[in-house]
């Protein structure tokens, strides 16, 4: 009998333990925000934390170091829940909570370069297609990767995404400080192939071309009519004069060479 008595004793003492472990990290929470009806409560964790809370097509929204609650007079929930069940938005909830983090989907950050942050995806190691991927050109050297994985590389920053051919064409930072993050980037000399000669002038062009920004590339004004690209084309091409390389429109600045003969050779320009 005395043994019965002493496994409900000690049965109604876990009980109270349990309540008051469970009251105790309840009432570690502490008012932080309101959204709608609900009051949004905070606990600091001690240990680190973190958290998927939600997906959508795009991103992938991770909390970490601190618990959020959302409480009213009918329910408590998680914040995963409350998003889960649209009593926030995303939107909403990142305007209102510091600790949400966001990463595009199915990739994991490699490193930053200033305001940009720089992501591969997780497929890369297991679809990598063995043939060189030129994906960039200065006035001297050609980048390329030893098989197609420029695609799986993404450069986020002032809430805009770039591909790691956008990211170095618009100048968001320097090709030599990309090579720090991405070791597997290779270089070389650029190579050029003859397409044409006119007057011991020669027009030629890089031995590869990348796929470059749908958007208009002016290379000569005349008499109220303008020639351009329709992509960012120009990079590929110069006009070899003696032993120098210039560019298109330098060229045509110097009349080495007429628009007309150009567009003879080059038929990607247009006019209007």
């Amino acid at each position: 009998m005395e043994k019965i008595s002493f496994i409900i004793l000690l049965f109604i003492l876990s009980i109270f333990i349990i309540l008051y472990i469970f009251m105790e990290k309840e009432t570690s929470y502490h008012e932080f925000n309101t959204i709608n009806t609900y009051t949004i409560y905070v606990r600091d964790e001690d240990e680190f934390y973190q958290e998927l809370i939600f997906v959508d097509s795009i991103n992938e929204y991770i909390i970490q170091d601190n618990q959020y609650i959302l409480k009213n007079n009918y329910r408590t929930m998680s914040l995963k829940d409350a998003l889960l069940n649209e009593v926030i938005s995303i939107k909403e909830a990142m305007e209102i909570i510091p600790d949400i983090s966001v990463k595009p989907k199915n990739h994991y950050e490699i490193g930053s370069i200033s305001s940009y942050t720089i992501y591969q995806s997780e497929d890369m190691n297991n679809i990598c297609k063995q043939t060189m991927d030129y994906f960039y050109i200065d006035d001297r050297y050609e980048y390329f990767f030893n098989c197609k994985m420029s695609k799986f590389y993404l450069i986020r920053g002032n809430n805009q995404d770039y591909t790691l051919t956008e990211a170095l064409e618009e100048k968001l930072f320097h090709i030599e400080d990309i090579k720090g993050i991405i070791p597997t980037i290779k270089y070389k000399t650029i190579s050029y192939q003859t397409i044409d000669i006119i007057d011991n002038i020669e027009i030629v062009e890089t031995t590869f071309k990348y796929d470059t920004k749908d958007q208009i590339e002016i290379i000569f004004l005349i008499d109220d009519k303008l020639y351009y690209f329709p992509s960012q084309q120009s990079k590929f091409y110069k006009i070899k004069y003696g032993n120098n390389y210039l560019r298109l429109q330098e060229a045509l600045d110097n009349h080495l060479i007429s628009i007309d003969e150009l567009r003879l050779i080059i038929p990607d320009i247009y006019e209007r």
